[in-house]
This record gives C-alpha cells, sequence and structure tokens, in this order.
C-alpha cells in the first residue's frame, strides 16, 4: 500500500505528531511517500526515516509570504509533487495535521482513499475569521475517514462527521 503523507506545517506539536505517525507507518510495513514543509523543526530526524520519496516544499512564516507562496504552490509546487510521484499510485493521501496547502494537495493530487487527523473536532470559541473559512473550505472535500485523539470526542466525531 502506498501512503503519501502531507504535512506542510512547521513548528511544535504538530510538527512531531506528523513525524511520530509518519514513523509508525513506516514500523508498520508500509510504503510511505511525504511532502513536507522544508523548514519543519525537525527536518533531519524526517530525511532518517526510509520513505520512498521525500519531497520538501519551502513554506512561509506565519503570514509574511503567505499569499505569494500559495500562488507558487498552486502553479508551481503542485506540479513539482505530481511530477516526482508520476507512476506512482497514491492508495492513502493521509494529513495529519491541517494546512491550507495540504488540502489543494486533496484537490489536486490522485488518491483513492484520504484520512485526516482532526486535532479539534469542535471550533474554539473566539477562532479568527481566517481559521473558520480555512476549515469550511476543507470541508467542501470531506476526508474519507479522521483519525480522532481522543474518545472524548468519539460520538460527537461520528454524528458531526458522518465518519
Amino acid at each position: 500500500m502506498n501512503i503519501l503523507v502531507s504535512y506542510m506545517g512547521r513548528r511544535g506539536g504538530g510538527a512531531e505528531y506528523a513525524y511520530e505517525m509518519t514513523k509508525g507507518l513506516i514500523e508498520n510495513n508500509q510504503s510511505v511517500y511525504a511532502v513536507i514543509s522544508a523548514q519543519v523543526d525537525n527536518l533531519e530526524l524526517w530525511k532518517q526515516l526510509p520513505l520512498k520519496k521525500l519531497i520538501m516544499i519551502s513554506t512561509s512564516d506565519q503570514y509574511k509570504g503567505f499569499f505569494s507562496g500559495t500562488v507558487r504552490f498552486c502553479f508551481h509546487d503542485i506540479f513539482s509533487i505530481k511530477k516526482i510521484l508520476q507512476g506512482v499510485k497514491i492508495d492513502i493521501l493521509y494529513v495529519p495535521m491541517s494546512h491550507p496547502w495540504s488540502t489543494l494537495t486533496r484537490y489536486f493530487l490522485s488518491y483513492k482513499h484520504s484520512v485526516g487527523t482532526l486535532h479539534d473536532p469542535v471550533i474554539h470559541p473566539g477562532s479568527p475569521f481566517i481559521i473558520k473559512l480555512f476549515l469550511w473550505i476543507e470541508s467542501l472535500k470531506p476526508y474519507d475517514s479522521l483519525v480522532i485523539l481522543s474518545k472524548t470526542f468519539l460520538e460527537y466525531t461520528k454524528k458531526k462527521y458522518n465518519k
């Protein structure tokens, strides 16, 4: 089975979680490809994983350069990713943590099944409009399956997301 992990975040717990989940997939004898931020904090750990292919994409700091970076991602990087993965049949696209570019990847790459990790089943009160907009855009193409991090939200997730 070919799994493509798409993680475009850079710092904190998301970087560690994405790395550990990817490492776990490899340890369970899966063929894993990864598209990650070239600026991820734990890049050296990613480089040591026995991935089938590690594709690094330059990402921007927070909001600085995000718009121009998104344009570059849509009109250059996504085609580079497709070229690198040419001939590879992706069975599962796994997004360990949401990021607008990982969402775009879901629209532009071919795969059989998509899996996302749902870190926050309930939107935090006071979340900025841009976060709510992003979550709405992400919901336009729902994941086939979801990973949740706590049984506390199991029933809520089943009802709300019908997964």
